[in-house]
């Protein structure tokens, strides 16, 4: 899916957030150079709203290395747990919003 003004506004509307310039960049470019570094700047949601949206293979729940997979980097198995629950979340306000995700139960 190419990530166009309106999903972009029907985004930030979902998630009651107004998205920062780069981060409307990374999610309608596939070449973006800037992408902020630290903690609590919104990288992980912009990546894993990316991940969801993109046009590509489904991502099943059941295969919990896929989704390992997917993590903005490795950290381990516990980020992976945690990066599970927080893509499922994600995924509850995209399609909330009329989005479809990638994402099979």
């Amino acid at each position: 899916m190419q990530i166009a003004d309106e999903v972009i506004e029907k985004i930030e509307t979902a998630f009651n957030i107004k998205l920062c310039d780069w981060q409307k960049e990374y999610l309608k470019n596939d070449n973006v150079q800037t992408i902020n570094a630290g903690r609590a700047n919104g990288r992980i949601l912009v990546y894993t709203i990316k991940t969801l949206l993109a046009d590509d293979e489904q991502i099943k729940l059941r295969d919990l290395k896929r989704i390992s997979k997917k993590v903005d980097k490795d950290h381990g198995v516990k980020y992976s747990k945690w990066y599970l629950k927080y893509i499922l979340g994600v995924n509850k306000i995209l399609t909330q919003a009329g989005l479809k995700t990638r994402l099979k139960k």
